[in-house]
């Protein structure tokens, strides 16, 4: 796994098990669960609005489409990089929203600000570990 990938893996588990603690209500994944790594690649001058875009658009989509499903959005500002990591409840639910019309009307709107394509890679939540050292 490229240290980029395994990075935001690691701060995807501490940060759903530390937002767990402070929402009850959040869907906490469980092992086997589909995962979905998007990386999006602005231009630098397109930045700013394609993160907006990113952040807000596919917020905003995914609550249109109904769907419950814990979601991380990561920024590198220094690459122009957005990485939105997706857990899904199960391979249906990640099928229907790969196929939703409003998942593919943000992705038109993003097109232009890219430097190059889309980036999708697809995981399997292998396990998840909380550490409390007590300190």
């Amino acid at each position: 796994m490229k240290p980029r990938l395994f990075l935001a893996a690691v701060l995807l588990f501490v940060a759903s098990w530390a937002s767990a603690s402070a929402q009850e209500s959040l869907l906490i994944p469980d092992e086997g669960d589909p995962v979905i790594v998007y990386t999006h690649k602005f231009k630098p001058a397109d930045f700013e609005a394609g993160k907006k875009l990113v952040i807000d658009g596919f917020t905003q989509a995914i609550n249109d489409h109904g769907l419950d499903r814990l979601i991380f959005f990561l920024v590198d500002e220094h690459a122009s990089e957005v990485v939105a990591i997706s857990i899904f409840p199960d391979e249906e639910a990640m099928q229907a929203w790969q196929a939703a019309g409003v998942r593919h009307k943000v992705l038109e709107e993003l097109e232009a600000a890219r430097r190059q394509p889309l980036i999708y890679q697809h995981f399997v939540l292998e396990s998840m570990h909380s550490i409390d050292s007590g300190k």
